[in-house]
């Protein structure tokens, strides 16, 4: 099919995203601090409370980032956030001076998006909304021209459902089945053999990704039931965590191995785990966050959070085993994502609903203690035209 319009180590379920909350009257969300600076919360001890079913747990969020050496790429939603056929997500590129739209074309982009970034190479599947059951393909590389595909399938509400390694592409459906392609128009079902511990748990692929110079993917998974992990190559998969409800927010490989990003209900905040390559945890980091709206993460494993602490609009960073880094985010942050230099960044966006016009979004830096402006640029927004 050649026209758009004609067409995990284990990762548990769905992970949590909640609307936009209100922003506050100051340039940051929350208690207000000097406009710019940035103001250290306090820490967020750990306390389980009562155990949540999956059933209970909202959606994943889509908005999310991936920083490779050669590619920074940003997903994320504009337009009438409240109307889900009134909000479109758009791809956008950040390797070069500025950002700049690069949205597959053809394709209304309700049901959401989910892109793969390897290096050079970017692979987006625009997710189907209304009853639409296949799911648009499209792959760029460093010309950054889009070829198509298709998947007779509806790939996961997950952002890391779809990854890729050389010519071979794999997606993750909604139902937990894999599909593997050379080519993005002829598919494959594979069978994903799992451990023990994850068919006692009844957990399923919701993500995927390859090791570094692995043929074969590594799953991420959604269980239904409390878990030690969330993450499995095959039949003998470890898991030594301890046994909780984890919903993924992210999966992604790394320079060293793995790096799983949980929402724990039982225990009221995000963790992020860094896997060896055999799976087992090198590293456990409690952040005190929790409504995470959007995600980063870059090749070394490191982790950006746009979410809410203390009850405070926050963005925290973690890289490697060190503890978190948390500071009030901008007004109105909507993605976060990791600048070539490694420096955390947000995308604050004003949505022009009622006269229709272009989202605004504007692009800050963290420079010491501050939030610095270095952008702003217009998205486009197609009311009226969804499909």
């Amino acid at each position: 099919m050649k026209n758009f319009a004609g067409a995990l180590t284990a990762v548990a379920a769905m992970a949590l995203a909640t609307p936009m909350a209100a922003a506050a009257p100051s340039d940051f969300a929350g208690t207000s601090s000097t406009p710019g600076s940035v103001a250290a919360l306090p820490p967020v001890s750990l306390t389980s409370s009562t155990p949540v079913s999956v059933a209970a747990l909202p959606p994943v969020s889509l908005t999310a980032s991936t920083t490779t050496s050669q590619l920074i790429t940003v997903v994320a939603d504009f337009g009438n956030l409240a109307r889900p056929h009134e909000r479109f997500a758009d791809v956008l590129s950040g390797e070069g001076k500025r950002y700049q739209v690069i949205t597959p074309p053809g394709m209304a982009t309700n049901g959401g998006i989910v892109t793969a970034t390897i290096e050079g190479t970017r692979t987006s599947a625009l997710r189907p909304s209304q009853l639409l059951y296949f799911t648009p393909l499209a792959k760029s590389g460093p010309t950054g021209v889009w070829s198509p595909g298709v998947v007779d399938a509806v790939v996961a509400r997950h952002p890391d459902a779809i990854a890729t390694s050389g010519n071979r592409t794999v997606v993750v459906d909604r139902r937990g089945r894999v599909h593997t392609s050379t080519d993005l128009e002829h598919w494959t079902k594979v069978k994903v053999n799992l451990p023990s511990w994850a068919k006692a748990a009844r957990c399923k692929p919701v993500a995927t990704t390859f090791a570094t110079a692995s043929t074969s993917p590594t799953f991420g998974l959604s269980c239904a039931k409390p878990t030690r992990s969330v993450v499995a190559s095959g039949a003998s998969s470890p898991a030594s965590g301890s046994p909780l409800l984890r919903q993924l927010l992210r999966f992604h490989a790394t320079r060293s191995g793995f790096v799983a990003v949980e929402w724990v209900p039982e225990l009221g905040q995000v963790v992020v785990e860094h896997l060896t390559p055999s799976l087992g945890i090198s590293s456990s980091v409690a952040t005190g966050l929790r409504d995470v709206r959007a995600t980063a993460v870059n090749a070394n494993g490191d982790v950006i959070l746009l979410g809410t602490k203390s009850g405070v609009v926050v963005v925290t960073t973690v890289k490697g085993a060190a503890p978190s880094v948390t500071v009030r985010a901008p007004r109105r942050a909507r993605a976060v994502v990791f600048s070539r230099l490694g420096e955390p960044q947000v995308l604050s966006v004003i949505d022009h609903v009622k006269t229709e016009q272009a989202s605004l979004v504007t692009v800050r830096t963290l420079v010491g203690t501050k939030w610095q402006v270095n952008q702003q640029f217009g998205v486009p927004v197609p009311y009226g035209s969804s499909m």
